[in-house]
């Protein structure tokens, strides 16, 4: 990291986003057909770290463009706004009138990231140079080994981060997100389809599937049977579901916040204390460019945007601090 030494560690807990995540990368979202916040930014900056961090570890990039074909939701006004959208010049690069019909949209420049690869390969690499230690940090003795040396720590924990004794003022919205892999014997179209749930096509007959969202009975085991919920909302539009076969059902618990914007920055309070947190289902656009920002602040004093900066949230602490 420009030179800077530094070491990971952390051991997962149940179900960490990160394993059941599809990396799914969608420009325009939403019932209002918006474009997802920062994405002309987050989207090439993504691309390109991704690969750079392929290449340093020696991997292929784990970023993958596919076309979205997104179908309108019944009794919406979808296409009114779609209709302003194409219209508007700021979305030129994501949608045209060319690829609209009577069922729905193309979204352009959509994309997936394997992040389970990811996140494995990164590991392993990381491993091999001992620069990872597969371990749960107990939270004060980062006060301790601050105390004999300038490092900084910075908490990156998913879900665990509603535990964090130094941030426990942050609010999250926590979620449940099931997510299955499938065969079918039919052929899948060769494009990510998204129907308030989403199909990956991974192969001519092996797809991915998901995502569900709860708010609880979080940590309940992965059900043995098909989660009708997913496939109910597919199954007219892609008639390969309807003999489809489950083979993997994978659950993640989310680390979203009230607002929808991650947390990055300082501690306001405690010095040398940062976290990267809270990116809920967006972790694999928004990520990238969130630790970017964080490390030119570390380095270079270079200001966080506002609206992931973690200071934004201290209004709302009410004397936790």
């Amino acid at each position: 990291m420009r030179g800077v030494h530094f070491e990971l560690i952390g051991q997962d807990r149940a179900y960490p986003a990160w394993q059941a995540s599809a990396g799914i990368i969608n420009p325009v979202t939403g019932k209002r057909v918006v474009k997802s916040w920062n994405i002309d930014a987050l989207l090439p900056f993504a691309q390109k770290r991704y690969a750079e961090v392929g290449q340093k570890i020696g991997v292929p990039s784990h970023y993958h463009n596919i076309p979205l074909k997104r179908f309108f939701r019944p009794n919406s006004d979808e296409i009114e706004r779609l209709n302003d959208r194409l219209s508007d010049p700021d979305y030129t690069a994501y949608l045209s009138s060319k690829n609209c019909d009577e069922l729905g949209f193309k979204i352009n420049q959509a994309a997936w990231v394997d992040v389970s690869t990811f996140v494995e390969e990164s590991r392993a690499y990381f491993l091999a140079k001992g620069l990872f230690f597969d371990d749960f940090m107990e939270y004060f003795s980062i006060e301790r080994w601050q105390a004999k040396s300038e490092r900084l720590a910075i908490f990156c924990e998913g879900a665990q981060g509603t535990e964090n004794p130094w941030f426990h003022w942050l609010d999250y919205r926590i979620s449940r997100g099931d997510v299955v892999d499938f065969k079918t014997k039919a052929k899948l179209p060769s494009l990510l389809i998204n129907k308030e749930k989403w199909m990956l096509p991974l192969g001519p007959n092996v797809g991915r599937m998901g995502s569900t969202y709860t708010w609880d009975n979080l940590l309940a085991p992965p059900d043995s049977r098909r989660p009708d919920e997913l496939f109910q909302s597919l199954n007219s539009s892609i008639p390969a579901l309807n003999e489809a076969e489950v083979t993997t059902h994978r659950v993640g618990i989310r680390p979203g916040t009230n607002d929808s914007r991650p947390y990055v920055g300082e501690h306001p309070r405690q010095p040398g204390i940062f976290i990267l947190n809270g990116f809920g289902s967006k972790g694999a656009s928004q990520s990238p460019w969130c630790a970017e920002a964080l490390v030119n602040h570390m380095l270079d004093w270079a200001a966080i945007p506002q609206d992931i900066d973690v200071q934004r949230r201290v209004k709302f602490a009410r004397g936790r601090l």
